[in-house]
């Protein structure tokens, strides 16, 4: 029979099946977590009204629970399970920091779906932590900042730990107080202690290798787009180019024109106003398409302008797709800052593995005390 030990606000309920005067009745309390072993069995004798001629709290290896052990101590251990031993029959206990009651296996457990969450939460707050470690209060404090509760907070350690997350040594007396938030530059210092390279490094080597055929492949997938997209810039520069020379052109054609009216077929009386306002028709005609066709609000120019539009228009008929390109180019600059990353990551690493005994604890005070834990 499994009795799930589970968590309800600060206390742990406990179902078992107890013994009475009319026979076997499954009956749930709750108990402090705070509560020890003494406190367990004191309760259940008293649940069981006289009916039980013997309990016992055993750990999974079969020793005998300590009476000063509490429940918090029992779901926080490495078995993370106890029995307990009533009239010859024994029930496993199981901590359960999801809160189940033992629910069907196909019902959904919503308090189970909500720990997962507030962990991810957890794990996303400890991820942008620069500190290498921190004190074990302050790591209960960001628990209870997303709504993790005491015994919670000591699960989530427990499974953060177990996934390689964090480091928390319970069982050493001068480390316990303190979570380490950097398990891989622990690991260096410990293995660079015995002239090894830090296991991390291999699994580093890798990412890199894969990142470097991420970027080959961008690259190559971008290649044929940038080559088009140059193509058609340097042609709409030259069709840009061209309309401004025959604007010059224009304008020395004029000049010479009244060149010839002013001092061969006609005279300067005559061309005068004619000069004025040919001039004038001149600018205001350009000064007119400039403003009201907001060509200036995007182009300093109107050679910048011309570019700009047969550029668009290049890009138009050939196809080019520039959201694709954009996109590509994303991707290729996320993946260089995760190489770049990687990179620092393997030097550090690898600076920490090569670092004297005295030393380690110099960068990251964490490095020294990982090693002694060790």
């Amino acid at each position: 029979t499994v009795a799930p030990l589970v968590q309800c606000g600060s206390l742990g309920s406990v179902r078992l099946p107890l013994p009475t005067a009319i026979g076997s009745v499954l009956t749930e309390f709750t108990l402090p977590m705070a509560s020890t072993a003494e406190d367990v069995e004191l309760a259940i004798r008293g649940e069981a009204a006289g009916a039980l001629a013997s309990v016992a709290l055993r750990r999974a290896d079969g020793s005998s629970v300590p009476p000063s052990a509490t429940l918090a101590d029992l779901a926080a251990s490495p078995e993370r399970c106890f029995t307990i031993e009533m009239n010859g029959e024994t029930h496993t206990v199981m901590p359960a920091s999801s809160g189940s009651l033992g629910l069907p296996h196909a019902a959904l457990d919503l308090t189970a779906v909500s720990y997962q969450a507030k962990l991810m939460a957890l794990r996303e707050m400890l991820s942008v932590q620069k500190a290498a470690s921190m004190p074990l209060a302050d790591f209960e404090s960001l628990c209870a900042d997303v709504g993790l509760e005491c015994f919670e907070a000591q699960q989530a350690r427990v499974d953060l730990h177990r996934a390689g997350i964090l480091l928390s040594f319970e069982g050493d007396e001068n480390l316990r107080g303190t979570v380490f938030l950097k398990p891989d530059e622990v690991a260096a210092v410990i293995y660079g202690r015995f002239g090894l390279g830090s296991p991390v490094l291999g699994f580093l080597e890798n990412r890199t290798v894969a990142l470097g055929r991420e970027v080959d492949r961008l690259n190559a997938e971008l290649e044929p787009h940038l080559s088009l997209k140059k193509q058609l810039d340097k042609e709409a520069d030259r069709g840009a180019m061209r309309i401004m020379w025959g604007f010059t052109g224009s304008g020395f054609a004029f000049m010479g024109l009244f060149y010839h009216m002013v001092f061969e077929s006609l005279s300067w009386d005559v061309c005068e106003p004619l000069a004025f306002l040919a001039a004038l028709a001149y600018t205001m005609g350009g000064y007119t398409w400039w403003t009201f066709t907001h060509a200036g609000e995007d182009n300093e120019s109107v050679f910048a302008y011309l570019k700009s539009t047969m550029t668009t228009s290049r890009y138009k008929a050939a196809g080019l797709d520039l959201a694709a390109i954009a996109r590509l180019e994303e991707e290729l600059s996320g993946v260089m800052e995760q190489l770049e990353d990687v990179g620092q990551r393997k030097r550090y690493l690898k600076m920490l593995g090569r670092l004297p005994a005295a030393a380690a604890g110099s960068g990251r005070e964490s490095d020294d005390d990982g090693a002694e834990a060790a």
